[in-house]
């Protein structure tokens, strides 16, 4: 028995009862469906639906006479003509269609306002018509195939009712039906007869042009009948006055069969009066077969006998939009279905229930018919099954059954599912995408299409009622009864979308409230983790979305990608705008709720800061601005967005104590600078307005719109300079930049009429400071200040350096960056995409400032300029030296606490920097738990700090987490980490150093230093006898010493390193020539140190074991000669060898970044 879920779905219910049927016929075209009942009585009921209309039934009275009893019925395949064969092969046509439904356009082949008639078209003795089937031929040629119980099967034409052909079978006649394939190439009639034995007869075929009767069969016919009238030539006089006297009688007889030819009654003669010896035996026998076959114009040979293997049953089938043929063995329950022929490998393969008689195929369900008079109702997916093997029933693929008691089934007939939301719309999916479904009937649209039956039996006629939409059931399992497991199932007997109705399911609940069992439901559903935070945030629930974004941004396992956790972000962000919008009726709701927006934005990195800055601008909060523009730095965004409000005439201008605070924030000053148009309407706006600001504000003002601020400097020596140019001869006249002078003026111009007018305005507020022009005509002399002696050798500027995944390069002073966009490290503003190609940094050029030396850390770049040192990229440890405030800055800064020293060189390490000034002296920031900043503790600097130390520098480096310092005299001091010999002295106990601490270079520890180099945990060094020494570990010998240390004792038996040797420095390479090597760097892994040589000279290389290529005690050295090669050239080496790179012009500076070297050339 079917399982009860699933039997409740359905129901048999009556529409037609007490009423005997004998034949019926159905047929369907689009929404039009129309069924034909012929009772006993001889009447005519038309049952007709259309779409979800009414049905409605018709009741045909026919003619009283006995001859004219109904034997078989059928439609025409637009479902508009009924066609009726009578019991005396009399042929009418019904205009159906326009009896039941007189609006449809009917194309008028036929008499509407009456039937058509044609007469006799058989004149077989005791000759019954048993089934009819109509045939338009593809040229649109209708044609009717009339069988009887004789086997004979004839081609009628209903446009004149002639017999055009017709062939036989050796048993009754009792169905025909025409099948056609998908492409309407070819069309053929399946035959069965009275013991289910089955033909095919090919009607027509497109390609080749036939046609059936074809035109062969019609030669042979023309062959047939001159020889036959050869005969008549024979027979005698007194022969043929008999058989005149014979066709007189039989006219007389017969009158009602006017319509046959005298040559058929010469030939029913002929076969009468065989006995005659001219004739012989082969001709009667012809003329004898000729008149049984009631005028038969072909041979049987075209009929093709269907394969009877284990009581084979063959049917034409149509579902999902497609024409198939279906052969069912009826021993074994097996179902096949073919595309186009029987011979061609099946489609589909199901089991069905044992003892099933006949079958309906529909596009989920299969109807069966046993031979008890059962309906069972089958799942099409789960009763699918492999051709190979023998397999058993699914039980699970049973949906329901009905049985039908005391009535014979005379056919089935699909109803195909024509409401209007089993269609599909895909419009409406798209439209309500992300629109929440409140009801269960708002789910129709994903109501799939389930096709019926209806029923005839010699009493009734039922119908199969889907009763409860499947869909309908799947969510009450799932959001009411909470059993996945039947939905589940229901969901595979219906072929319905498991996850699409999960997810629809989620909608539902998240709009009742239920936000945790609907995100549960979208997980289950596999829905994206970005549409799961949309569909919330259609709920307008802005807490939990919130709560739920944030656990999708703290969650370590959920996987995302970068563009997902920006738009995340982006949700998030205008998720707090709204509540802040919608708590104005409590402060303390307010006060939180701001509080959690500032962390979310100070401490979340992913969102869109453009969008953020315009949202809360145009929101008034400014609380939330002044927090962007200042831990964020996003200035040049918020004096944007600034310059846009104060433009807007159609809104009022704000002027809360907040926005005004925002306005004044110091750190505005250099974009103002830059983005001179937005700056000039925020000028504007603060002279008209700076005497109703009050006093703090205009305290603020007079900070940010000093003019003898560092960041201005610029523009006045730019103005100066190009002045100073414009003194010059006229030669010179075209080489004066105009514009830029002019650009420069206007913007120091209104620079310094705000400052004066707010400066004034606030000292006629305060009445404290008097005014003496007279000290204008006072000359106070310059005071010079004996500067300390300046360091005896610059280092080297840095015009290339790579970061640990993102470059910098000085090039026709402008600094261009590429690479991992990470918090802003690039330097060119605010970026969603992750990485970027060389671009400009336009603030170094907007600011007029000269770039000199770049260096870049793990996710910061420094920049020493002719003005100072800018700094930009991530603040997380105050490695920018902008204060404890900033969290990141996608701008270059200045930074002011060292902007009065002249800054030679500059490191970035991995999370500190170090600036060298051409005093000597050391300056140290960021990171400093590992004692790297030198100072004596291990805290962080947010602000650069001298390091104490008495040795003038010259040079300085920093690696992962230590730093190196050249002194004027040659020695190497390291302060931080010495874990893995960073700091190279074997007498440090320690694993960390505050102090700096001498690195003695063995064997040759008096020998002065020249150059020093360092990334990640080793370094390199070149004496003044141009040896290159390097120490400590890379990160892959790291990786490979923690691997071995957790390996068993027993394996690691002359295979552990000893940390100690990574304490001790060892030489790599010696010039034999001692010709300067003018350049070294090291890569983050090691593998491939390089130094940059200057002329002909010999290098040797020290290799060791495969694994540590330079720390094994017994080394091997390697003399490469180099005569020959050019000034300039380039050489690395790996783990065993040394080779020279090939040049494209004469490299000036290298440097290494894990996986690639950078050489910077000039041509």
């Amino acid at each position: 028995m079917a399982q009860l879920f699933t039997q409740e779905l359905f129901e048999l219910k009556p529409l037609i009862k007490s009423i005997e049927i004998k034949v019926c016929a159905q047929s369907r075209n689009g929404v039009k469906q129309i069924l034909a009942l012929i009772t006993k009585e001889n009447e005519i009921i038309l049952y007709y639906c259309y779409g979800e209309l009414p049905p409605v039934l018709k009741r045909i009275p026919w003619i009283g006479d006995s001859s004219k009893n109904i034997q078989a019925v059928c439609f025409d395949s637009t479902a508009t003509w009924l066609l009726i064969v009578c019991l005396d092969s009399s042929v009418y046509i019904i205009p159906a269609l326009h009896i039941v439904d007189k609006k449809q356009k009917i194309d008028c082949k036929w008499s509407l306002s009456d039937i058509t008639h044609f007469p006799k078209i058989s004149l077989l003795p005791n000759a019954l018509p048993t089934s009819c089937a109509w045939w338009q031929t593809l040229e649109c040629n209708q044609n009717a195939l009339v069988g009887f119980d004789s086997g004979n099967i004839l081609l009628v034409s209903l446009t004149d009712g002639r017999v055009l052909g017709g062939c036989s079978i050796p048993e009754a006649v009792t169905t025909l039906q025409i099948c056609l394939d998908n492409v309407k190439e070819i069309i053929s009639l399946l035959v069965t007869g009275i013991t289910e034995r089955q033909w095919r007869l090919l009607l027509e075929q497109h390609s080749n042009g036939y046609m059936w009767p074809s035109d062969t069969s019609n030669t042979q016919i023309e062959e047939s009948v001159r020889s036959k009238f050869y005969t008549l030539r024979q027979i005698g006089v007194d022969k043929l006055v008999s058989l005149r006297q014979r066709l007189g009688s039989r006219k007389d007889s017969q009158s009602d069969t006017a319509s046959e030819s005298s040559c058929s009654e010469a030939y029913q003669s002929i076969s009468v009066t065989s006995d005659s010896t001219e004739l012989g035996q082969s001709a009667p026998s012809t003329c004898s077969q000729s008149c049984k076959a009631n005028h038969v114009l072909c041979s049987n040979t075209e009929l093709e006998l269907m394969p009877q293997m284990a009581d084979t049953f063959y049917m034409s089938q149509s579902c999902k939009n497609r024409q198939y043929f279906s052969a069912l063995y009826r021993s074994t329950g097996l179902l096949t279905v073919h595309a186009s022929d029987i011979d061609s490998a099946p489609v589909h393969v199901y089991r069905l229930l044992p003892g099933t008689n006949s079958l309906l195929l529909t596009d989920t369900l299969i109807y069966s018919l046993n031979s008890s008079n059962t309906i069972s109702i089958l799942s099409c997916q789960m009763s699918e099954c492999r051709l190979e093997g023998e397999t058993e029933f699914n039980d699970d693929a049973l949906v329901a059954q009905f049985d039908i008691e005391n009535e014979n089934i005379l056919d089935v007939f699909k109803i195909v599912d024509m409401s209007v939301d089993a269609l599909p719309q895909k419009c409406n999916y798209t439209k309500s995408k992300f629109h929440h479904l409140k009801q269960k009937s708002d789910m129709s649209f994903l109501r799939p299409a389930i096709d019926t039956c209806l029923i005839v039996t010699d009493k009734s006629v039922y119908k199969i009622n889907l009763r409860i939409p499947p869909v309908q059931k799947f969510i009450e399992y799932v959001t009411e009864e909470n059993d996945l497991e039947k939905a589940e199932k229901l969901s595979y007997i219906f072929s319905l979308s498991f996850q699409r109705l999960f997810e629809h399911c989620g909608d539902l609940l998240i709009s009742r409230g239920s936000y945790h069992s609907g995100i549960i439901l979208y997980k289950q559903a596999k829905v994206h983790l970005l549409k799961r935070v949309l569909k919330l945030a259609v709920s307008a629930d802005c807490k939990t979305l919130l709560k739920f974004v944030h656990l999708c941004l703290s969650a370590s396992r959920i996987d995302m990608n970068i563009t997902t956790r920006i738009h995340i972000g982006n949700v998030a962000v205008m998720s707090y705008v709204e509540l802040l919008l919608r708590s104005n009726s409590s402060e303390q709701m307010r006060l939180n709720n701001t509080k959690d927006f500032m962390n979310f934005l100070l401490h979340e990195s992913h969102f869109d800061p453009i969008l953020a800055v315009n949202m809360t601008c145009q929101a008034g909060h400014w609380n939330i601005v002044n927090l962007l523009s200042k831990c964020r730095g996003l200035q040049a965004e918020v004096v944007v967005a600034f310059g846009k409000i104060l433009h807007n005439d159609f809104i009022t201008k704000p002027s809360s104590l907040d926005f005004l605070f925002a306005l004044s924030e110091p750190t505005l000053t250099q974009s103002y600078l830059i983005l001179p148009q937005s700056a000039q309407i925020i000028y504007h706006y603060i002279r008209d307005n700076a005497d109703t600001f009050p006093t703090d504000i205009l305290k603020r003002l007079v900070v940010q719109l000093d003019p003898s601020q560092p960041c201005v400097v610029p523009f006045i020596r730019a103005i100066y300079q190009n002045n100073r140019d414009n003194s010059f001869s006229d030669a010179n006249a075209d080489s004066f930049d105009f514009e830029t002078s002019d650009l420069c003026s206007i913007i120091m111009k209104d620079l310094v009429e705000t400052f004066l007018c707010v400066i004034t305005i606030l000292i006629a507020r305060l009445n404290k400071v008097s005014f003496s022009l007279s000290l204008l005509e006072t000359f106070v002399p310059e005071r010079r200040i004996d500067e300390p002696n300046v360091i005896n050798r610059l280092p080297d500027l840095k015009f290339l350096s790579c970061g640990y995944e993102h470059a910098a390069v000085i090039r026709n002073n402008c600094v261009y960056t590429m690479g991992v966009a990470t918090s802003g490290c690039l330097g060119t503003g605010p970026m969603l995409t992750n990485t970027s190609g060389p671009r400009l940094v336009n603030t170094l050029h907007d600011l007029k400032v000269t770039p000199l030396s770049v260096s870049c850390g793990r996710k910061h770049t420094l920049c020493a300029t002719d003005c100072g040192v800018f700094a930009w990229g991530s603040n997380s440890h105050g490695q920018l030296g902008l204060g404890p405030h900033l969290q990141e800055t996608p701008y270059p800064q200045m930074l002011i606490s060292i902007s009065h020293l002249k800054i030679v060189d500059i490191s970035a390490g991995q999370y500190h920097s170090i600036a060298l000034t051409h005093t000597g002296k050391v300056y140290t920031w960021g990171w400093g738990i590992h004692g790297q900043l030198g100072h004596g503790n291990c805290d962080n600097e947010y602000y650069p700090r001298l390091v104490q130390f008495d040795h003038p520098v010259r040079q300085v480096t920093a690696g992962h987490a230590h730093s190196l310092i050249l002194t004027c005299d040659g020695k190497v001091f390291g302060f931080g980490s010495n874990v893995f010999g960073q700091l190279e002295n074997c007498h440090i106990d320690a694993k960390k150093s505050t102090r700096p601490t001498w690195v003695v270079i063995l064997p040759d520890m008096y020998i002065p230093i020249e150059k020093i180099a360092t990334a990640y945990f080793h370094n390199m060094a070149v004496t003044a006898e141009q040896k290159v020494f390097m120490w400590g570990a890379s990160p892959e010998e790291v990786r490979c010493f923690q691997q071995r240390s957790n390996m068993p004792k027993e394996s690691k038996a002359g295979n552990v390193l000893s940390t100690e040797c990574w304490k001790t420095s060892i030489q790599m390479y010696q010039s034999q020539t001692r010709r300067p090597i003018k350049q070294i760097a090291v890569d983050y892994a090691r593998n491939y140190p390089g130094l940059r040589i200057s002329k002909d000279h010999a290098a040797s290389e020290e290799g060791d074991d495969e694994q540590h290529s330079n720390r094994a005690s017994s080394r091997k050295e390697t003399r490469l000669p180099l005569n020959g090669m050019d000034q300039g050239s380039v050489w690395v080496w790996t783990r065993h060898i040394a080779q020279v790179v090939p040049e494209l012009g004469r490299c000036i500076q290298t440097c290494c970044t894990p996986g690639v070297n950078v050489r910077l050339y000039t041509f």
